[in-house]
């Protein structure tokens, strides 16, 4: 076995200079897809450490997204290889010894034909959250508004927290409405209870509506249970969830409400409101004004965690 943990390109695929089984793990990492497999056969004359040589045969297997042609590499090199018509790299290529291993059903019989394979062989991610909006309801030609938001977000417009839409990176399982798949917890309220509902705006984004605000003055973690599914039936790779403080007048982000939050409200008077701007319409009337300042006033001195 001492020639197959010598340091050769043809396996060495996570680049440490060693073929083992990190290496192995690397074909878990396909991307889904219908695929290409190929294997090509070659020898090698293994030197050991007394002398003595053996001529070593063995073969590589190559997994490419497009049917691979076979590349003649006579007269520089005996044998052949494959190659991608559209000039792209194989998407691993792998000693036979780890991949026969890992997936005995896709071995090839014919170095000199590649076999094409169904995804179902291949792992396969789950759904991940990749952002989060929440919504506003302004008075006057401005409506509802969706805004991006990130964790540590803060709520200082007096009608709270009451909506969120959640983004997927792949279509989901639209079926699931239950609002238990939701969880909400304060960090001085403790549970919270969980949303009236779940709705569906295309595959991509989930819409959760609570049944009343959440209360002011407290940080909240929202979670995503793994009840919510991919189309496909996948779960989530990984436990989502986004903290979110609601504390109205706190248009700074400082966890306290105070002169500074005035000010910034009186820099926006007079602003057509958008999503930049949106947060110091503190009394959610549709326009940035007087009453906006003497909104964010009456809560100074509240404070959130």
């Amino acid at each position: 076995m001492q020639f197959w943990l010598q340091p050769v390109p043809y396996a060495d695929l996570n680049g440490d200079n060693y073929v083992d089984f990190t290496d192995y793990g690397i074909l878990c990492r396909v991307v889904q897809g219908d695929l290409w497999v190929a294997k090509y056969e070659w020898l090698c004359e293994n030197v050991y450490s007394d002398g003595s040589t053996e001529l070593v045969q063995g073969w590589t297997y190559t997994v490419w997204q497009n049917k691979p042609e076979k590349n003649d590499r006579h007269p520089e090199i005996p044998g052949f290889d494959w190659i991608d018509p559209q000039a792209n790299a194989p998407i691993l290529s792998m000693n036979y010894i780890f991949f026969e291993q890992m997936f005995p059903d896709l071995i090839v019989d014919d170095p000199n034909e590649p076999i094409y394979v169904e995804s179902s062989t291949q792992t396969v991610p789950g759904p991940n959250v990749v952002g989060w909006e929440i919504a506003s309801t302004h008075g006057g030609n401005v409506g509802e508004l969706w805004c991006p938001i990130e964790d540590g977000y803060v709520e200082p417009r007096t009608n709270g927290i009451t909506k969120l839409c959640v983004w997927f990176d792949q279509p989901m399982d639209t079926n699931n409405t239950d609002p238990n798949a939701i969880s909400v917890y304060g960090e001085t309220n403790a549970a919270q209870p969980h949303p009236c509902s779940i709705t569906w705006d295309g595959s991509y984004c989930m819409i959760i509506t609570l049944c009343l605000a959440l209360p002011d003055g407290d940080a909240y973690m929202i979670t995503v249970g793994n009840s919510i599914k991919s189309a496909t039936g996948r779960g989530l790779d990984a436990v989502h969830d986004i903290c979110v403080t609601a504390l109205k007048g706190d248009t700074n982000t400082s966890f306290a409400v105070n002169a500074q939050d005035l000010l910034a409200v009186n820099a926006h008077v007079g602003e057509s409101i958008n999503c930049d701007n949106a947060r110091f319409d503190i009394n959610c009337s549709g326009d940035i004004n007087a009453q906006d300042v003497l909104a964010a006033r009456a809560y100074i001195g509240h404070t959130a965690p």
